[in-house]
């Protein structure tokens, strides 16, 4: 189609809103049944935790992150110099969704969250690690679950009003494939014996580590 490239964006925007969304309802229905989901246990060092809170934690730092992403889709992607011949509806819809935005980048701390602690090895600016003694980082960005249902509605938003700016591309969009149909697994050939495996593996850490022993005169 001639609208290829914004086909693309509206498609990807589409695809975040929806993970996003199915994590936030998983999130409260947790929260909603926690008593009952709390009794399920982990096994070896963390049967003290509670399994309910592991979801929600869990869910709501993968919910951070493809916030960041629908962000950084919205702010890079769909912007009228990609798409001159859209620049006028382009225009407007931003322009419209200036109040979403706000909203959004209200928690300002979302990028440094998701780089520094979600998505990166925990490294703060310039190399420095969020583990050095004597410092605390703050980061402002929704905690509750109220706050993430609040995010995944203002997203609705944003995706709604483009679909009703481009409705020619939405119905596109829908009739389309998903992510699962644009990704190949390679799968191991073999059975994986995990038991075995790591015996393995050990023995030639120790083997390696013996030998640096007897080398080293230190």
């Amino acid at each position: 189609m001639e609208s290829n490239g914004l086909f693309e964006t509206i498609k990807t925007l589409f695809y975040l809103l929806s993970r996003i969304k199915l994590l936030v309802a998983a999130c409260k229905a947790t929260e909603e049944n926690e008593l009952y989901i709390n009794n399920i246990k982990l096994n070896e060092n963390y049967n003290y935790l509670p399994f309910g809170r592991i979801i929600i934690g869990t869910g709501s730092a993968h919910i951070i992150i493809m916030l960041c992403a629908f962000l950084d889709e919205y702010s890079s992607e769909f912007v009228h110099t990609k798409y001159p011949q859209y620049s006028k509806r382009i225009d407007k819809v931003r322009k419209s969704l200036k109040p979403v935005i706000k909203r959004i980048n209200s928690w300002s701390g979302l990028r440094d969250y998701r780089n520094q602690v979600l998505a990166h090895n925990l490294r703060i600016k310039n190399g420095e690690s969020l583990f050095l003694i004597g410092k605390e980082h703050s980061y402002k960005v929704p905690t509750t679950i109220n706050e993430l249902t609040l995010i995944s509605e203002l997203l609705s938003i944003i995706y709604l009003s483009i679909g009703i700016t481009f409705p020619e591309i939405l119905s596109v969009v829908f009739s389309t494939g998903t992510v699962k149909e644009k990704i190949k697994f390679e799968k191991s050939e073999v059975a994986i014996d995990v038991e075995k495996e790591i015996r393995e593996i050990r023995t030639q850490v120790n083997k390696i580590l013996r030998s640096c022993d007897s080398s080293d005169p230190n």
